[in-house]
């Protein structure tokens, strides 16, 4: 009985074990996160205003090759988003007249122009609070959004070659730059020994979603079928906000759309219901038992058990 809601809802909750290793791995990666800062932190006791003891035309200066360490990655998140990403970037020439290039991907980055090398709060408005083109072309992520000397900072960009080394304080940082760069530094190679144990679970996230969905979509009834057959429920499914109480201010229209999809999840029996939603719902088909707790079949299986 219910076969399928009850495998779905097995690799729901085989999910949710992972999501709690992940979640304890990121505070042991929070730890070590705060070591490496704390290296970085030190190496600029002594400028406290970081690169900008520099002017803007020697840090914006061709042949200047820096490090530019991100502790969150693209994918910035408490849990299982945070990656440790590093970029090797060159200033060099380009038809705008300097530009930033990502050395390992061989990428154009930005232009290197007056708004690169400043602290955001000097950024005129049109740079701060809107998406206006010219602000997508410039490279600014040689800005300090944080200060350095504070207890957390996201990003950090270093000094790798160029004239500023001529500075002894930059020249140490370039000296922890190079360290960084052939993996000989110890705090920062425990840090970035976290990504691979994330990859690890995400991976093994991957394949229970993908037999999680297989299995819905080959061992009940054609949801394509189904999907017909109950056009209203398969375009709510679709169009769904599932973050919609999460908001602040969730919004209602969105409630009264839940309590629709319940009631005609309730309709149908459980296991149908199951396939409908997961073909349905693309990856939030794991909210699929939460949807159908109230459900007859299952109130039944809870009383049963």
């Amino acid at each position: 009985m219910s076969r399928i809601y009850n495998e779905i809802r097995g690799q729901r909750l085989a999910i949710s074990k992972i999501e709690t290793a992940q979640y304890d791995l990121s505070k042991e990666r929070c730890d070590a996160r705060k070591s490496v800062q704390a290296d970085i932190r030190a190496l600029f006791q002594n400028l406290p205003a970081g690169l900008r003891h520099l002017t803007h035309a020697f840090l914006a200066a061709e042949g200047n090759r820096y490090l530019l360490i991100d502790f969150d990655g693209p994918e910035g998140g408490i849990v299982n988003g945070a990656r440790t990403r590093f970029t090797l970037i060159d200033i060099c020439p380009s038809l705008a007249g300097l530009a930033a290039w990502d050395v390992a991907r061989d990428e154009f980055l930005g232009e290197v122009n007056e708004f690169s090398f400043r602290d955001f709060t000097f950024w005129p408005d049109w740079m701060v609070y809107s998406n206006h083109p010219q602000k997508r072309k410039v490279w600014t992520d040689g800005v300090f959004h944080a200060d350095v000397k504070s207890g957390y900072f996201g990003k950090i960009l270093l000094p790798v070659s160029g004239p500023a080394l001529a500075h002894p304080a930059f020249a140490r940082l370039a000296d922890y730059a190079r360290s960084v760069i052939e993996r000989k530094d110890a705090n920062m190679e425990h840090l970035r020994a976290f990504d691979a144990r994330f990859d690890a679970y995400d991976a093994q996230i991957e394949e229970i979603e993908r037999k999680a969905e297989a299995f819905a979509r080959t061992e009940g009834q054609d949801p394509e079928v189904l999907t017909a057959q109950n056009g209203e429920l398969a375009g709510l499914i679709r169009t769904m906000d599932w973050t919609y109480d999460m908001a602040d201010r969730p919004n209602r229209a969105y409630a009264e759309q839940e309590r629709r999809i319940r009631s005609l999840l309730s309709a149908l029996p459980v296991d149908d219901a199951v396939v409908l939603f997961v073909h349905n719902a693309g990856a939030n088909w794991t909210k699929a038992p939460y949807y159908l707790q109230w459900h007859s079949e299952v109130k039944q299986m809870k009383v049963a058990a």
